[in-house]
């Protein structure tokens, strides 16, 4: 269906406004229908324009009242979050102190429990050394009177006398300890000494216990066995550094000479060097050797 052409002096021929036919194709009359038509249009959606208007005015009301109570309540929230920080820091300095004693009461019971600890480990030693102690034999309790000082100062000086015989450089003050069956002589313990002063005083030990038991008429068995006594000593002042295991030709002389003139029993002595010329004639001598010797030790041979 075309309308007709509609003349417009000062637009000249167009399409239609209403319905945007061509001119051509515009019938009479179609203008007057379509403004009727365009003006309900208009109506309609002028009144849903407003009817929407009046509802966006309302909603925007809305949530204008909305973020009112929004920004109210976020002040008042963030009041609420400075109190509490305000109350939280005023509660961590009141715990401070708290936390302070927490940390000394754990360190006190981490010790107690270590020396509880301990302890227990100690009665379960005790426990295991009582039930040893009943199993183990008893060791012989030593004597309760001990030594006599008397004994002791006589025994001293008996072998002071055996030192001074001997030409011992010194003045051999002699002190005997009987817990520890030791001598020391001028403020020297004997293991303190070298290899030939301990030899001297182990024989002078020997020698004098035989002489005071012999003298006091105590138990002994009568002789007295020395192995090499005097052939690591010399005197501290002989130069020969390159010997220094030879015997300094006084002292074992004097040794000698004095197990013959006042011997404390038989005294069987073991020495490499041979002995002094001056005793030769006084005592037995027996030379061990494997080569031209009749005897090639201390016992016989079993033939004979």
């Amino acid at each position: 269906m075309t309308c007709e052409n509609l003349k417009y002096p000062a637009l000249g021929e167009a399409p239609c406004v209403f319905c945007g036919a061509e001119p051509q194709h515009q019938h009479p009359e179609h203008h007057v229908a379509e403004s009727t038509q365009l003006a309900a249009s208009v109506s309609a959606e002028t009144r849903k324009t407003a009817d929407l208007l009046g509802d966006l005015l309302l909603m925007i009301e809305d949530l204008e009242e909305q973020a009112a109570d929004i920004e109210s309540s976020r002040a008042a929230r963030d009041e609420e979050l400075t109190h509490n920080a305000a109350e939280l820091r005023a509660l961590d300095q009141r715990m401070q102190p708290v936390d302070t004693d927490a940390t000394e009461l754990l360190n006190a019971r981490s010790r107690v429990e270590s020396e509880l600890a301990r302890h227990a480990q100690i009665e379960q030693l005790e426990e295991l050394k009582a039930s040893l102690s009943t199993v183990a034999p008893a060791l012989p309790t030593a004597r309760a009177d001990g030594i006599p000082a008397a004994d002791i100062a006589d025994f001293e000086c008996v072998i002071h006398e055996t030192l001074e015989a001997w030409h011992v450089p010194g003045n051999n003050r002699v002190r005997y300890d009987p817990t520890t069956a030791e001598l020391s002589v001028d403020g020297q313990p004997r293991k303190s000494r070298g290899r030939g002063m301990r030899s001297i005083l182990h024989a002078a030990f020997a020698v004098s216990l035989e002489r005071r038991n012999t003298a006091c008429d105590l138990i002994h068995p009568g002789f007295v066995v020395l192995d090499t006594p005097v052939l690591t000593y010399r005197r501290p002042e002989d130069p020969d550094e390159d010997r220094p295991e030879l015997m300094t030709a006084d002292v074992a002389e004097n040794f000698y000479r004095d197990l013959l003139e006042n011997p404390p029993g038989q005294v069987v002595v073991i020495e490499n060097p041979t002995p002094p010329a001056s005793i030769r004639g006084h005592a037995v001598l027996h030379a061990f050797s494997e080569d031209g010797s009749k005897r090639q030790g201390f016992f016989p041979p079993r033939d004979r």
